[in-house]
């Protein structure tokens, strides 16, 4: 291989598991999405819900401000959630523990990667 492997690929960083702390939405975010988008090592950053609405402005100002692709990671929603992703309902649906019932899950971070 000649050329650097930035040529073939974009190394991106799974935010959520970086920053575990930032995992719930919550927690010095725009700090950390900082960091990460000044480092200048990754090509992608792949993040999810943020509960502050501010917070979620100013993360968004930052990466279009970088040359950082971002991508949404609905993990921590889907896992955090205990939601069944491969439900034939409209929304994705939880089990309720021990009875072995489907709860519907309000929608809630679904809609805001298209916003």
């Amino acid at each position: 291989m000649r050329e650097h492997w930035d040529a073939y690929c974009t190394l991106s960083l799974v935010y959520f598991l970086t920053f575990p702390e930032c995992g719930g939405g919550d927690g010095p975010i725009i700090e950390s999405v900082r960091r990460v988008a000044e480092d200048g090592f990754f090509g992608a950053i792949e993040i999810s819900r943020i509960n502050d609405a501010e917070a979620s402005r100013q993360v968004a100002r930052l990466i279009e401000q970088t040359r950082l692709q971002v991508a949404f990671g609905a993990q921590p929603i889907i896992l955090g959630g205990k939601l069944n992703l491969s439900s034939l309902g409209r929304v994705p649906v939880a089990l309720q523990p021990g009875s072995g019932r489907r709860v519907e899950k309000q929608r809630g971070g679904d809609d805001r990667p298209y916003a």
